[in-house]
């Protein structure tokens, strides 16, 4: 058991590494709120950033971005 959650932490951890050097930041973004929905209302904006690889101040200017084409 143990070895399939730590194969599983490897791939997910190499999926995020691969992202954050081949995908621009909006898409990082939108990448993260599709696979953990509704985690804005439970996480601080500056942790979602920090995670995908980015500043708050970057993250709250792609929100802005998003909101308005919707």
């Amino acid at each position: 058991m143990e070895i399939i959650i730590e194969k599983n932490w490897i791939i997910e951890k190499e999926n995020i590494e691969i992202s954050l050097v081949i995908d621009d930041a909006k898409k990082r973004y939108l990448n993260f709120i599709n696979k953990h929905p509704n985690i804005e209302s439970r996480v601080a904006q500056h942790h979602i950033a920090s995670h995908i690889g980015i500043s708050a101040t970057q993250l709250s200017r792609i929100r802005k971005s998003i909101n308005i084409c919707k």
